[in-house]
């Protein structure tokens, strides 16, 4: 039985039956897919009314269904990974039950749960994320190409995420064969060729990823995905010091993203910071910061909130404004988080640099007796010195 095949079964007896509570079911279904991506917030509510229904109906198969949309929206159009993180074990410890053996998508909610864990806290969950994939990728069928998909963009990012670049970038290159003639899932996969390819410095390769990707991306209408490849080309024509290209593609890039409203694109702005670090824009760099701190505020996501307040501490330190609130605010993700170090070390470097600044020069005056008071100081060390020498 294929992926969906049972579920239009289900349909159809309820339709032939004239079922209206599970004619109902399938129409929650329908209707809360249609509201994910432009009202998220409606499409969860239908959600939570549909596994309500389903689960009074007894219909366990399309409840995991169910819940599998409502993940999708949590972790995709809101960025919730806390809520998708209590949905997500709850369904989990469902599918443990017999009558799902033979659920065709009973591997979609584990994969998901590995991209919720490793939103949350990758290097904290590390081993256990890692034996999670090794079993994924050894039952998950090679014929269920939907499944292959989400588990391959899981390894990649998980891969990324622990800074395994050359296996990050053998396993897009894996990824995007097995896509073949599928441009809706190529174009996901050349913005992660991007990242890694950004990260490993090989700026031609990132270039040639996201040409790639942007014309991929408008053939099968991926404005999301069109956007983050267009910043992409901003920031190489502006590192390559060509400001015509770079200002061309950076206005492109924010009208497409106007396009794609309220869905969360947080590398999209990544690439937007580094524009303006670039040009020296701190202003700008700054209300990027900002922007991605209040959407990511409260999700569990607390790496990446992380990460975004020190950058935003460097560029209100570029500007000479305060940075004391937004210190305190990093400092406090820390005790959050199993790696604290790199950032601790970087927090109390910028603390040196911005919040104790060194004094103001003095006036040639003062100047005058402040020289004279050290060499004063120096030969009372010295005298000292030939007494204990005496």
């Amino acid at each position: 039985m294929s992926d969906w095949e049972w579920f239009h079964e289900v349909r159809q007896k309820a339709y032939q039956a004239k079922d209206t509570q599970r004619i109902r079911l399938i129409d929650l279904y329908y209707e809360g897919q249609g509201f994910s991506e432009k009202e998220p917030d409606r499409a969860i509510a239908i959600y939570e009314q549909a596994h309500a229904l389903a689960e009074q109906l007894g219909e366990g198969w399309v409840m995991l269904a169910i819940d599998e949309r409502h993940l999708r929206t949590l972790m995709y159009e809101k960025a919730n990974y806390l809520g998708a993180l209590d949905l997500a074990v709850r369904a989990t410890v469902e599918l443990r039950k017999p009558v799902y053996r033979r659920y065709p998508r009973r591997f979609m909610i584990p994969i998901y749960l590995v991209q919720i864990y490793r939103a949350l806290d990758a290097r904290q969950y590390a081993s256990d994320l890692k034996a999670l994939l090794d079993y994924l990728i050894v039952e998950v069928p090679e014929d269920d190409k939907e499944t292959q998909y989400e588990l391959h963009s899981k390894r990649i990012l998980f891969a990324m995420t622990m800074e395994e670049w050359d296996n990050a970038l053998e396993l897009g290159l894996r990824y995007l064969a097995l896509c073949g003639e599928d441009m809706a899932e190529a174009v996901r996969v050349y913005v992660l060729l991007c990242r890694v390819a950004s990260n490993r410095r090989e700026w031609k390769s990132v270039e040639e990823w996201a040409q790639a990707g942007a014309e991929g991306a408008r053939q099968v209408n991926r404005m999301d995905i069109l956007c983050e490849c267009q910043a992409w080309l901003a920031f190489l024509a502006r590192r390559d010091n060509n400001e015509a290209d770079a200002k061309r593609y950076y206005e492109e890039a924010i009208a497409t993203a106007k396009s794609v409203g309220e869905r969360p694109i947080f590398f999209y702005y990544n690439i937007l910071a580094s524009f303006h670090v670039n040009g020296e824009e701190w202003e700008k760099a700054s209300l990027v910061r900002q922007h991605q701190i209040e959407h990511v505020g409260g999700t569990g996501q607390v790496m990446d909130e992380l990460y975004y307040r020190v950058e935003h501490i460097k560029a209100l330190g570029k500007l000479g404004q305060p940075i004391a609130e937004e210190h305190r605010a990093a400092r406090d993700l820390l005790g959050q988080v199993s790696n604290p170090a790199p950032y601790d070390t970087e927090l109390a470097d910028l603390e040196k640099q911005y919040l104790s600044p060194p004094s103001p020069p003095l006036p040639p005056a003062a100047q005058a007796v402040s020289d004279g008071l050290e060499q004063v100081k120096k030969q009372v060390v010295r005298w000292i010195a030939g007494l204990f020498k005496g």
